[in-house]
Parts: C-alpha cells; structure tokens; sequence
C-alpha cells in the first residue's frame, strides 16, 4: 500500500513529492515530512483517496517561508470585508508569526473562510 500512496502523490500536482515519509499499519497510514500547508493538507487528500486506507495520521510539519511581520489589521479588515463573516464574534491575536482567531462562528464554512482570510495560513491554531 505504500507505494501505491507514493504513486498517488505522483500524480497529484500539489504532492509532487518523493520525500514525503509513508508508514502503513493495518491501513491506517502516518506521513512524515516538513512541506508548505497546502501540500500538507493535499497529501492527506491523496491517500485518503487510496483503497484500504482506514486513517491518516498526517505528521507533516510546516515550513514557514515569512520573511515579513503579519499586520493585524490587513487581517481584521480581511474579515470585516467578507459578508459571510460576522467579525463581531472574532478577535485577531498576532504574536510574531503566529496569527490566533478567536471566537464563535455559526458554521464550520465560516471557520474555514476565516482561516483562509487570515493571510491563508490554516496551519496556526483556531479556537
């Protein structure tokens, strides 16, 4: 199974990858690697698509290629400016790096588009 995962990032244009780190154990399989948060999130995709795969342990961490400080308010107004978003509920936290929303939110839709407004950053923690 686990070259049949290898292939799977193959083929995926966002997992074009042959150091991601495969491990499979009674078809749940663990993935280990250091990539950029979309092909994280990619990868998982790909080998949940696999047949016989029962879970996915994605240990893949994130390379943060910052180089500049993250502004709050580019962040805030982001959030502000998306009618799908009610900012009432959200307050922005940046620590270095590090962007943490807090808040209530009536959907898991709106959670992921206020992850996405952010800076398109999903990797820090939310809520």
């Amino acid at each position: 199974m686990s070259q049949t995962i290898l292939n799977a990032f193959k083929w995926n244009w966002n997992t074009i990858n042959d150091s991601i780190q495969v491990q499979v154990k009674n078809g749940y399989v663990t993935l280990t690697e250091q990539l950029e948060w979309h092909k994280k999130q990619a990868a998982t995709k790909a080998v949940n698509n696999v047949i016989g795969v029962k879970g996915v342990l994605n240990n893949i961490s994130i390379e943060s290629g910052l180089t500049a400080p993250i502004n709050k308010e580019i962040i805030k107004r982001a959030l502000q400016n998306h009618t799908a978003i009610d900012l009432a509920g959200i307050s922005v936290e940046v620590f270095e790096n590090e962007v943490t929303l807090e808040g209530t939110v009536d959907s898991r839709y709106q959670k992921e588009l206020a992850a996405k407004l952010r800076g398109k950053r999903p990797e820090y923690e939310m809520w």
